[in-house]
């Protein structure tokens, strides 16, 4: 797949037998890291191929952040559209990293874009990005499918997973490519996040920590060298509660409602107080003001022994102070007046602080598994995989979605070697067991489509207008993620139209031709990515679909966490106690007491577990790339330089205005990464 032959293309011609000139070379060292080894350089030209050239730096080191030069009289080798660069003597990996290399004749310039670590003779074409259609030689052309049988080489699916969850990447951490490990600086950062973790939170010390609490204010020591999340002081409260199912990190798990589902058995009459006089549901869904959590998706999840969930439903209303707030509660799915009642705020305070607490319990378990690292890590994880086999680095889709993925693959490696298995912290922290989370992970893949990757597509599957229009003034999410959905598909268009003509240039690349085949096929039947890409503005869609999930849509979910779900009396992370009704018991309200809501609290060994990883999971890294930088410019010519530029522009206009508007700044594009790279 992949392969391009032509009877049009030029063949190469040999190599002058006469006429010499000067090249000057300049070699841009990363700020990773110099070295004082010997380089070897090769040249290559439509007019031919030079000699192994020995770089010897004047100062006897290539130093990290500086600029080596050096210049070779050659024969004119005609137009440069590659360099192979190796130190002599390597022996291992991360020895140097080269930014980019220069190289003039004359008044012409070539630069070829690096940006990875010499770890082996590295072959880098030239910088202007091409089609595979458009190669003008053999050489080009054979080169660049020689590349893609080496990418997939290193790029391997694991088979062994199963069409019931997202294909991944056959590799673990220790054997990725040493360009998707985590840098130096990165690996320091994780590793000094992971210490604090253990200082701050004081971590060993409550590890072992199984005494039941007498108040919610056990929980308070947790704190001791951190700071608490805000909402410490307002957890208890209905209006908070709403806050964060509309601007916490679970804010894209809220349903704008038509009508209240069938199997959710709440009355007029019960909640009748808590709408306007003389209105009814009905009429307040018509107003566009009734919102649902459903964490259907928990139903009959099996559980460890002595930790419990449940898969309950929430109906919320925007009442007429504009809060979104909770007014009845269901704790399972199939209703029952004797073991499944609703809840209201008319209930007992123990009751109604414990039915929100299920709610909150399944909120934050569906938040880690399904929304988070479902739909953003894993699912685009294939994506990731799949582009790196069947793009060549000068194709103008590869240079686009690269910064985008960067460290993408390190952390999803890491996730599954310490994270996602059976003595991982998700584990130890929450009410789940191992292959209990396989298999929300598999019910989430099966409920998932290629459509619902594009900000529209995500909006119009929970009831909303595809552009967020009909979402209230306070669900913030909805307006600015529509902003930054209309400035990355503007871009993402402005740089395709820079390559792509019209449809026919799409149709004609085999490159993007073979990378929609495989993800066909690695998504399997009925996920809805196309087995071929025909029009272009289809490839607009799709490419800022895939941008828009790595970046703007894992910051709004994971940078959040934290705050949101720290606290352990507002969102426990299990419960310790069967939930009401369970195995068809008879419910009766008003008998539950504080007291009885202390015992079912998770103790503070597990609730320190479960601060450890969204404390750990939740901090920025010092190497992130925010959104729209790109230091690394794999893109040399000037008009996708110019859109590049055109998009900084726009997410500046973009901060202006959220930062003019206050109260939430989640998706302030200066807090967005490039990439999922945590």
């Amino acid at each position: 797949m992949g392969i391009l032959t032509s009877k049009e293309l030029v063949p190469r011609r040999p190599n002058p037998v006469e006429g010499r000139t000067e090249y000057k070379i300049n070699i841009e060292t990363g700020d990773l890291k110099g070295t004082k080894k010997f380089a070897v350089l090769v040249l290559y030209g439509t007019k031919g191929v030079t000699d192994e050239i020995e770089l010897d730096p004047r100062s006897g080191k290539f130093h990290k952040g500086s600029s080596e030069f050096f210049k070779t009289i050659q024969t004119d080798l005609g137009d440069l559209w590659r360099i192979d660069l190796w130190l002599r003597d390597q022996v291992k990996t991360n020895e140097w990293y080269v930014n980019l290399i220069d190289i003039r004749q004359g008044d012409k310039l070539w630069t070829f874009p690096v940006y990875r670590w010499i770890d082996e003779r590295e072959e880098i074409r030239s910088g202007k990005a091409l089609l595979p259609q458009h190669e003008k030689s053999i050489d080009c052309l054979q080169h660049r499918n020689e590349e893609l049988e080496k990418r997939r080489g290193m790029y391997q699916f694991n088979q062994s997973v199963g069409d019931k969850y997202p294909s991944i990447l056959k590799a673990k951490y220790e054997h990725l490519p040493t360009d998707e490990k985590f840098s130096p600086e990165k690996s320091e950062d994780f590793i000094s996040a992971r210490n604090r973790v253990a200082k701050d939170l004081i971590i060993d010390k409550f590890f072992h920590s199984f005494t039941p609490l007498s108040d919610f204010e056990d929980y308070e020591v947790l704190f001791t060298t951190i700071a608490k999340p805000r909402l410490h002081r307002t957890w208890r409260t209905d209006r908070e509660f709403g806050w964060q199912r509309f601007k916490g990190a679970s804010c894209t798990h809220v349903i704008k409602i038509s009508k209240v589902p069938a199997k959710f058995a709440v009355t007029d009459a019960m909640v009748a107080k808590f709408l306007p006089i003389g209105s009814t549901l009905t009429k307040e869904a018509e107003k566009g003001k009734l919102f649902l959590l459903d964490f259907a998706i928990l139903d009959e999840i099996p559980t460890q022994t002595g930790r419990y969930m449940c898969a309950p439903m929430c109906l919320l209303h925007i009442n007429n102070d504009e809060d979104l707030v909770p007014i009845a509660i269901q704790i399972h799915q199939k209703p029952d007046p004797n073991s499944n009642p609703v809840f209201t705020p008319a209930d007992s305070e123990a009751d109604w602080l414990l039915a929100k607490m299920w709610v909150a319990l399944a909120d934050v378990n569906v938040y880690q598994t399904s929304s988070h690292y479902t739909r953003t890590h894993l699912v685009m994880e294939t994506v990731n995989v799949a582009a790196n086999r069947n793009f060549s680095q000068v194709h103008p889709v590869y240079k686009l979605l690269h910064p985008h993925f960067r460290f993408h693959l390190a952390i999803n490696a890491l996730a599954r070697q310490s994270l996602i298995v059976p003595t991982g912290i998700l584990v130890e922290a929450g009410p789940m067991k191992f292959s209990s989370l396989q298999e929300v992970i598999a019910r989430t893949y099966k409920d998932w489509h290629w459509s619902q990757n594009s900000f529209p597509g995500m909006m119009k599957l929970r009831g909303f207008a595809p552009d967020g229009s009909d979402a209230p003034k306070s669900y913030y999410y909805a307006h600015d993620g529509y902003l930054l959905w209309n400035a990355i598909r503007d871009f993402v268009k402005e740089i395709i139209h820079i390559y792509y003509l019209g449809d026919s240039d799409t149709i004609s690349d085999s490159e993007l031709q073979s990378f929609a085949t495989e993800l066909h096929i690695a998504f399997g039947p009925g996920k809805g990515f196309p087995s071929k890409i025909t029009a272009r503005e289809e490839l607009v869609e799709i490419v800022a679909s895939i941008i828009f999930q790595v970046s703007v849509q894992h910051a709004v979910l994971n940078f959040t966490q934290f705050e949101s779900f720290a606290f352990v009396p507002f969102t426990p992370g299990t419960i310790m106690m069967p939930p009401p009704g369970v195995n068809g018991a008879k419910v009766v309200k008003g008998v539950l007491t504080m007291q009885d809501i202390f015992k079912a609290m998770p103790p503070k060994a597990i609730a320190a577990r479960q601060l450890a990883v969204l404390y750990l999971l939740s901090q920025y890294s010092s190497t992130e790339y925010m959104l729209g930088n790109y230091p690394d410019e794999l893109f040399t010519e000037d008009k996708p330089k110019l859109a590049i530029t055109n998009f900084t522009t726009r997410l500046a206009e973009i901060s202006t205005k959220i930062k003019n508007r206050g109260d939430w700044t989640n998706l302030l594009p200066e807090k967005i990464p490039n990439s999922t790279s945590i």
